[in-house]
Protein backbone atom coordinates (compact mmCIF):
# COMPACT_ATOMS: atom_id res chain seq x y z
CA UNK A 1 0.00 0.00 0.00
CA UNK A 2 1.33 3.42 -0.95
CA UNK A 3 -0.01 6.79 0.12
CA UNK A 4 0.21 10.27 -1.40
CA UNK A 5 -0.85 13.44 0.41
CA UNK A 6 -1.98 16.67 -1.27
CA UNK A 7 -3.47 19.83 0.16
CA UNK A 8 -2.58 22.80 2.25
CA UNK A 9 -2.66 23.72 5.94
CA UNK A 10 -1.74 27.32 6.80
CA UNK A 11 0.52 28.53 9.61
CA UNK A 12 -2.48 28.55 11.99
CA UNK A 13 -3.03 24.84 11.30
CA UNK A 14 -6.25 25.42 9.30
CA UNK A 15 -6.92 23.90 5.88
CA UNK A 16 -7.51 20.55 4.27
CA UNK A 17 -5.60 17.72 2.69
CA UNK A 18 -6.38 14.50 0.86
CA UNK A 19 -4.71 11.13 1.38
CA UNK A 20 -4.86 8.79 -1.65
CA UNK A 21 -4.09 5.11 -1.15
CA UNK A 22 -3.00 2.63 -3.81
CA UNK A 23 -2.85 -1.10 -3.11
CA UNK A 24 -0.55 -3.28 -5.21
CA UNK A 25 -0.55 -7.07 -4.96
CA UNK A 26 2.35 -9.49 -5.46
CA UNK A 27 1.66 -9.67 -9.22
CA UNK A 28 1.91 -5.88 -9.61
CA UNK A 29 -1.83 -5.31 -10.04
CA UNK A 30 -3.27 -2.21 -8.39
CA UNK A 31 -6.73 -1.29 -7.15
CA UNK A 32 -9.19 -0.02 -9.76
CA UNK A 33 -11.28 2.14 -7.43
CA UNK A 34 -9.67 5.25 -5.96
CA UNK A 35 -9.43 5.13 -2.18
CA UNK A 36 -9.21 8.63 -0.71
CA UNK A 37 -9.53 10.21 2.70
CA UNK A 38 -10.23 13.96 2.85
CA UNK A 39 -9.34 15.66 6.12
CA UNK A 40 -10.47 19.20 6.95
CA UNK A 41 -8.85 21.05 9.86
CA UNK A 42 -10.95 23.84 11.37
CA UNK A 43 -9.59 26.62 13.55
CA UNK A 44 -11.22 26.99 16.94
CA UNK A 45 -10.43 30.31 18.53
CA UNK A 46 -11.66 30.10 22.11
CA UNK A 47 -9.97 33.16 23.52
CA UNK A 48 -10.58 36.83 24.15
CA UNK A 49 -7.96 39.59 23.95
CA UNK A 50 -8.60 42.84 25.83
CA UNK A 51 -6.54 45.92 25.01
CA UNK A 52 -5.99 48.79 27.46
CA UNK A 53 -8.17 51.89 27.24
CA UNK A 54 -6.85 55.24 26.04
CA UNK A 55 -5.22 57.25 28.82
CA UNK A 56 -3.86 60.79 28.96
CA UNK A 57 -0.91 62.31 30.74
CA UNK A 58 1.31 65.36 30.68
CA UNK A 59 4.66 65.37 28.95
CA UNK A 60 6.58 64.34 32.07
CA UNK A 61 3.86 62.06 33.47
CA UNK A 62 3.39 58.51 32.18
CA UNK A 63 -0.23 57.46 32.85
CA UNK A 64 -1.14 54.17 34.51
CA UNK A 65 -2.94 51.69 32.28
CA UNK A 66 -3.96 48.04 32.30
CA UNK A 67 -1.90 45.76 30.12
CA UNK A 68 -3.12 43.48 27.36
CA UNK A 69 -5.13 40.56 28.76
CA UNK A 70 -5.55 37.23 26.94
CA UNK A 71 -8.21 34.89 28.35
CA UNK A 72 -8.80 31.31 27.31
CA UNK A 73 -12.54 30.60 27.12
Amino acid sequence: ITETITGNVNSCGVGSFTRTFTATDGQGLTNVQVCQQRITVYGIHDYRITFPTDEEGTCADVPDYDGIVAEEL
